[in-house]
């Protein structure tokens, strides 16, 4: 059986690609769901082509959130 193109049922731009650790990355992707836009942080597993746990914010608190893991951080 030959593997087929994982497609999305939205549209997807990785904005950043980070790796975690082998064969585990994280993507940062903006993608937009019936019109909405939305912030995905998720794992990226290479080896598979798949998609892993992550969380999908709206882009309206996406900059909220950002600060907020700044200050998380920054607190360290």
């Amino acid at each position: 059986m030959a593997d087929t193109p994982i497609v999305d049922p939205f549209e997807r731009e990785i904005v950043v690609t980070l790796n975690r650790r082998h064969d585990l990355d994280i993507h940062v992707s903006r993608i937009v769901v019936e019109e909405r836009s939305y912030v995905d942080v998720r794992e990226f597993i290479p080896s598979l082509a798949q998609y892993g746990r992550g969380i999908l914010l709206p882009v309206d608190r996406a900059e909220e959130i950002a600060q907020a893991i700044v200050k998380a951080v920054h607190d360290d």
